[in-house]
């Protein structure tokens, strides 16, 4: 069963001197820049939808990522105080267990999947630096295949600041 997925490079609209330094790249090469990638499908719908409605994809992208990290920090500060609680059940401290577990088990794979996105992205950045038409296509292997999407944004102050 071979596994697919879908990476969003954003890469700016305007060509200049802050490409980022990829093997083969050069930093003044007058090419995009790249900005960032996307493999979660949560970021690439709020990207997707943000980019066609004329604001700032990455802006929003960014909000949604920080909601998820105070969402995920509020819940895990509440397992806190409910395990630091006298008289909790042995069946609470268990599940509150398992969650910490799993919470250790998904930053891995998170990180492991960001790992994974860079290589592929600078792969298909270079791919796209050799030929700036090459905005949506395929990279497969043996047991995985990604959709690559370039999308070009406005490069501006407000962008600056995100963070």
């Amino acid at each position: 069963m071979i596994k697919s997925g879908t990476i969003v490079i954003a890469i700016s609209k305007t060509k200049g001197t802050l490409v980022r330094a990829i093997s083969g790249v050069p930093e003044a090469s007058g090419l995009p820049e790249l900005l960032d990638t996307f493999s979660d499908q949560n970021e690439i719908e709020i990207f997707e939808q943000t980019l066609s409605a004329g604001k700032n994809p990455l802006e929003a992208v960014y909000r949604l990522r920080r909601q998820v990290e105070a969402e995920d920090e509020h819940f895990g500060n509440f397992i806190e105080e409910v395990l630091s609680e006298k008289g909790v059940s042995v069946m609470i401290q268990t599940h509150a267990s398992q969650w910490f577990k799993s919470k250790l088990k998904i930053e891995r794979f998170r990180k492991a999947e960001m790992e994974a996105r860079e290589i592929i992205a600078e792969f298909a950045y270079q791919v796209f630096c050799e030929n700036t038409a090459l905005t949506d296509f395929m990279i497969s292997g043996s047991t995985a295949q990604v959709q690559v999407r370039f999308r070009k944004i406005e490069v501006g102050v407000a962008l600056l600041s995100v963070a």
